[in-house]
């Protein structure tokens, strides 16, 4: 027993002066290289470190991204025109998109509709209603000024600008409601009650409510409208995105 503890004593002496030679001495000085490499287990087991000469290589790890950017020097991927048309054709179908790319999100577009919504309550109609049983918009140019007037938002202000905006004007003349000929007439020709003549059903409160309650006839006047495109430009996105953008908000040549 000290015979033995005495072997594992001298190999953790060699091995912490000179790791390799002693382990290589071990090997040529032991009569079974089993017994050697027995020896070299039991003296590590017993206690035995050394501390390399050498440091321990470290690996730096890559940069960690900022939540939702790209890696860095990671190329932006660049949209599809396959992407782009299907984006044109979101936008071309969006009551309240306005053409150009002009942000509506915060614009006095925006403002004015709200101001419009308010005339269907005040007259005593639910808009969710009359879109969902397919009557025309019940209300007319006169009703929607005499509101205006009554509750003194004909003008109000443009953030942009901070001139006055005339909401009136906005109902009477916006190309949104321009009637016949343009995409979303090919919407209300599919909804059955729903006259396409009648251009105060393209105001945009009243054109998004009836979107909402008819979305079958909505997807079928698109795919009707894909289909067309198809049949003229084939598989040729490029040429089918630089046709859709010639189109103005309701899908009217530009």
């Amino acid at each position: 027993m000290l015979q033995s503890l005495a072997r594992v004593t001298d190999a953790c002496i060699l091995l912490r002066t000179d790791p390799l030679g002693g382990y290589l001495r071990l090997l040529r000085n032991s009569t079974h290289r089993i017994s050697a490499i027995a020896l070299l287990v039991t003296a590590y087991q017993a206690g035995c470190r050394f501390e390399p000469d050498l440091s321990p290589l470290v690996i730096p790890s890559a940069p960690v991204p900022a939540i939702g950017g790209p890696m860095p020097d990671s190329p932006v991927l660049a949209e599809s025109p396959e992407a782009e048309v299907d984006r044109l054709f979101d936008e071309l179908f969006d009551p309240y998109n306005l053409p150009l790319d002009d942000p509506y999100v915060g614009s006095v577009y925006e403002a004015a509709d709200q101001v419009l919504a308010g005339a269907y309550a005040n007259y005593g109609y639910d808009l969710e209603e009359l879109a969902a049983t397919g009557q025309d918009n019940p209300l007319s140019l006169g009703d929607f000024k005499n509101y205006l007037e009554l509750t003194g938002q004909r003008l109000i202000e443009d953030p942009a600008t901070g001139e006055d905006f005339d909401v009136y004007n906005w109902v009477a003349t916006d190309r949104g409601i321009e009637g016949s000929g343009t995409l979303p007439a090919t919407v209300l020709k599919l909804i059955p009650g729903i006259n396409p003549q009648n251009f105060l059903n393209y105001e945009r409160n009243y054109l998004a409510a009836l979107y909402a309650s008819h979305p079958y006839q909505v997807q079928e006047a698109r795919w009707n409208f894909e289909d067309e495109l198809r049949l003229q430009y084939g598989d040729d996105a490029a040429a089918m995105y630089e046709y859709l953008q010639s189109l103005d908000l309701m899908g009217t040549a530009g």
